[in-house]
């Protein structure tokens, strides 16, 4: 999807705060607010703004294991959407090419990818209970995973929820809530580890001047 445009100095400074803000990097706790806002809300939402996190936190995932001191303009020139890695297909694919995702979380990218981009420019009504929906979604391998999280367990703000409903591992929604959450969640925790290990030593010199 297109990006928008980075803040310019041209720009009043309320606006470049307002960009910067909505731009900034994404947290765990980001994460655990967007679900929350995301309870309830119709199917399209859901995909949309859940699909563009996981682009999100994939986009910094692999960032950290690029040189660290690249300018804004070089940034741009890698990730705006005419740039190498301007799409999230073309990010899954350089992520898998790094060997930092495996085959299982790639295919799971891909799917997560598709939704998203389906929901998103869909010109008709669709709902992850569809046929055609239930039938992708079923094909998401990381929600049978042992430590795939079931996020709306956390949410405090349902009152008397009906648990056993709001976290049916067999419900389109719920595995595409459960893929994002947990392979969001193990990018931005792999980014902490990688962001600290910067800070205790210095950046490594390339091989070529």
């Amino acid at each position: 999807m297109p990006r928008e445009p980075s803040p310019t100095s041209d720009e009043p400074a309320y606006i470049r705060n307002f960009k910067t803000y909505t731009q900034s990097d994404p947290t765990l706790e980001d994460l655990k607010s967007l679900e929350e806002e995301m309870f309830g809300a119709n199917d399209r939402a859901v995909a949309i703004m859940l699909g563009a996190f996981m682009e999100t936190a994939l986009t910094k995932f692999i960032r950290i294991r690029f040189r660290q001191d690249l300018n804004s303009d070089e940034r741009r020139a890698v990730y705006d959407y005419d740039g190498p890695l301007g799409t999230f297909a073309a990010k899954i694919a350089i992520a898998y090419a790094m060997a930092t995702i495996g085959p299982l979380t790639r295919d799971d990218l891909d799917l997560i990818r598709i939704i998203r981009n389906g929901f998103a420019h869909s010109r008709k009504s669709i709902k992850f209970d569809d046929t055609e929906t239930v039938v992708i979604c079923a094909k998401l391998q990381t929600p049978d995973l042992e430590d795939a999280k079931t996020p709306v367990k956390g949410y405090a703000m349902v009152l008397e929820p009906d648990w056993l409903a709001h976290s049916d591992r067999t419900k389109p929604q719920i595995r595409y809530r459960i893929a994002v959450h947990t392979i969001s969640a193990k990018m931005l925790k792999v980014r902490s580890r990688y962001e600290m290990a910067h800070l205790l030593k210095p950046l490594t010199t390339s091989d070529l001047p």
